[in-house]
């Protein structure tokens, strides 16, 4: 297939492989069908031959159903309608479609990006399904048959995969009624300081479930214990022994309101600390189950620094820095 070579998936996709005349498979190279905003996707329409004479002058097309479809990234050697949505070969283009043997085939690539992103903000989408409708149509039609002319089709269905997002925040002025911190601010060597720590999630494209946010606390971090919640009946619990703050929930519902977690922790610097920055939470990262398409959604993020701090002018008084 013009000198490359590539992985095609096709699971959970019906093929009807019956005894058409005129067989059409659309494949991709994606594994379980699934895709996310912003991938390139990799196709083969396959069209094959199962009639006992030649089927000339062939003409094959493949039609994108989805708005998540960019055809402007569209690559092969068809030719493109905007208006239909469809991409076609002739023989003009693949010389193999003028005379098409019994029982051989040919193999067409193409390929296309997906739009970024789900939907305007305010809108929600989720669950979506794209579609490639491959079909190949010929003059020629088999003694057997009765029909003006033989026409084959397979329809490629592409799951839109979601995304799960966690906005993690510090605070030292913390903007909540709940909870209220107190200590010098730069932190002091020997001095405790009160922080909050804001965890928010998000789901888009997708309902998740199964979630786990884990991180570990930073150096002269410890867990207070008191937290509150919004938008959710599950609140995190502090691991004295492995010194991580896990939060587990059940579901989130793309759309819904975003599920937060407040937490406070105290510092205490280190004589050895002076003049550096510091660590609230090391190794965060969380996993969790797209409800749509059964895949993992996963992800890890640096650590949650002092240079990270939501207070108002935090860089600029100078809170990132312990002082002596």
């Amino acid at each position: 297939m013009s000198g490359s070579e590539y992985e095609i998936a096709s699971k959970n996709n019906s093929i009807s492989v019956g005894a058409s005349p005129l067989e059409v498979i659309v494949l991709s190279d994606k594994k379980e069908d699934v895709a996310h905003p912003g991938d390139d996707v990799k196709f083969t329409m396959r069209i094959q031959n199962n009639a006992s004479i030649p089927l000339r002058e062939v003409v094959a097309s493949a039609k994108f159903n989805g708005a998540h479809f960019d055809l402007s990234s569209l690559e092969g050697s068809g030719s493109l309608n905007d208006a239909t949505r469809t991409y076609t070969w002739t023989a003009a283009r693949i010389s193999e479609l003028e005379r098409l043997e019994p029982g051989r085939s040919v193999e067409i690539p193409f390929s296309i990006s997906l739009r970024n992103g789900y939907a305007p903000q305010g809108v929600v989408q989720k669950d979506i399904e794209l579609q490639v409708v491959g079909m190949a149509a010929s003059a020629t039609v088999p003694p057997e048959l009765t029909a003006q002319q033989t026409i084959g089709t397979h329809t490629y269905t592409l799951k839109l995969g979601g995304v799960l997002n966690l906005l993690p925040l510090v605070f030292y002025a913390e903007p909540s009624e709940e909870i209220r911190n107190i200590g010098p601010v730069p932190p002091r060597v020997g001095q405790e300081t009160q922080f909050t720590i804001h965890w928010k999630l998000s789901a888009q494209g997708t309902d998740a479930q199964n979630i786990q946010i884990r991180a570990s606390l930073g150096r002269g971090m410890e867990w207070t214990g008191k937290l509150s919640v919004l938008n959710t009946e599950s609140a995190p619990r502090y691991n004295s022994q492995t010194q991580e703050v896990i939060w587990e929930i059940p579901n989130i519902t793309a759309g819904s309101a975003a599920p937060e977690a407040i937490f406070q922790i105290i510092f205490t610097p280190a004589s050895n600390m002076a003049g550096s920055q510091y660590t609230f939470l090391e190794d965060i990262r969380f996993t969790g189950t797209d409800a749509f398409t059964g895949t993992k959604l996963s992800q890890e993020f640096r650590t949650l620094d002092s240079r990270d701090m939501a207070d108002a002018n935090a860089l600029q008084n100078g809170y990132d820095k312990v002082r002596p």
